[in-house]
């Protein structure tokens, strides 16, 4: 459970859900209709997942360590413009005992 991007699934399915809907001909309502349901479907399980595998007694708000089921890495790292310097930005994704509960 370590590494799989549960977060990053709960964040981004609906994206994808959404982009499948809008390729998707007015004509097939039903296709539509089971689309929706089946993205739907998987963050219900998800969230539920992500729930059940929170660990209620390490969950704060006010610590950094405090974070759960962590996704971070290097997006973006350009070593360096003249006027700007270095630049690096991370994708980061942690809930915490606040933020858990909003993702279901």
């Amino acid at each position: 459970m370590n590494n799989f991007p549960i977060l990053s699934l709960l964040t981004f399915l609906p994206v994808l859900g959404m982009v499948i809907v809008l390729l998707l001909p007015k004509k097939q309502e039903l296709s539509i209709k089971v689309t929706t349901l089946v993205v739907s479907a998987i963050q219900i399980v998800l969230s539920i997942i992500l729930l059940m595998n929170f660990n209620y007694a390490a969950g704060g708000i006010n610590d950094a360590s405090s974070f759960q089921f962590i996704e971070k890495f290097r997006w973006i790292d350009i070593p360096g413009f003249a006027w700007i310097g270095k630049i690096k930005i991370d994708y980061f994704l942690g809930v915490d005992g606040l933020s858990t509960p909003l993702f279901f």
